[in-house]
């Protein structure tokens, strides 16, 4: 199928590699159907999350790794369910308990890239958005983004 995409002009897309949001993105509800795009180089740093529901909503996000972050984010029922996942899946893999077998998902983390309006001289121009991780499993093609507080994850700085 042929969709229009804000950064990359006209895309074919097979409808295999579609990723739904249920409950869309926050401020963005109404795009379920979204794919991931990057630019055509070796090994890409930012990759775009393109709404096909909408050809203007393209979110830039980066892999926590590229900002020196490693997420380990148990999953609630709620989240699990819209992920199709098993509960507690985290992109760090844990032993499993004695005598239970192994059915965590791994799954893929995103960190949205949010412009700076009114940035100074010396300040970053580009913030990542390190409590709002995008969370998609590869396998159920399904993702959520997390709101997170203080409280409510485990950040490890490498």
């Amino acid at each position: 199928m042929l969709i229009k995409t804000r950064y990359f002009g006209i895309q074919e897309v097979d409808p295999q590699t579609i990723l739904f949001f249920t409950e869309g993105m926050p401020g963005f509800e109404s795009c379920h159907r979204f794919k991931l795009f990057h630019e055509e180089v070796e090994r890409p740093i930012i990759h775009y999350l393109q709404s096909l529901d909408d050809p203007y909503v393209a979110f830039p996000t980066v892999e926590p790794s590229w900002l020196g972050l490693n997420y380990e984010l148990p999953l609630s029922q709620r989240e699990s369910l819209l992920l199709k996942t098993a509960p507690t899946s985290s992109t760090k893999k844990r032993p499993p308990a004695e005598g239970t077998p192994d059915t965590k998902e791994p799954l893929l983390i995103l960190v949205l890239l949010a412009g700076v309006q009114n940035a100074g001289e010396n300040e970053p121009r580009i913030r990542p958005l390190i409590a709002q991780p995008v969370i998609i499993n590869p396998q159920s093609r399904r993702g959520l983004q997390l709101q997170l507080t203080r409280e409510d994850f485990e950040t490890i700085l490498k």
